[in-house]
């Protein structure tokens, strides 16, 4: 399934976010894009600016889908047939 894309809450308003590149962040919001964004642990950073800079860092895991795919090696089976087994090409990527 895949999520709706995370918005932080900000309670200190004015800042900006930042991340690597392989993370789809807006530094305005802080929305994460999750569909475009490549797997993988990040630290996301919300930094204001004036006469005092503070910084605040968390960090954001993005996991992969898993992937469910099988085939059969053929098309067509008799009734007398063998059962068939399938090929499972599936994966599942757990990261963190």
């Amino acid at each position: 399934m895949n999520d709706s894309n995370p918005t932080p809450t900000i309670t200190t308003p004015g800042g900006t976010f930042s991340s690597s590149a392989s993370l789809t962040l807006n530094t305005v919001t802080g929305e994460i894009t999750t569909s475009t964004s490549s797997p993988g642990t990040y630290t996301v950073t919300y930094t204001t600016a004036g006469t005092c800079t503070d910084t605040s860092s968390v960090e954001v895991t993005i996991y992969a889908l898993d992937d469910a795919s099988f085939s059969y090696p053929r098309l067509s089976y008799c009734v007398s047939d063998t059962d068939p087994i399938p090929t499972l090409t599936a994966s599942q990527t757990l990261i963190g």
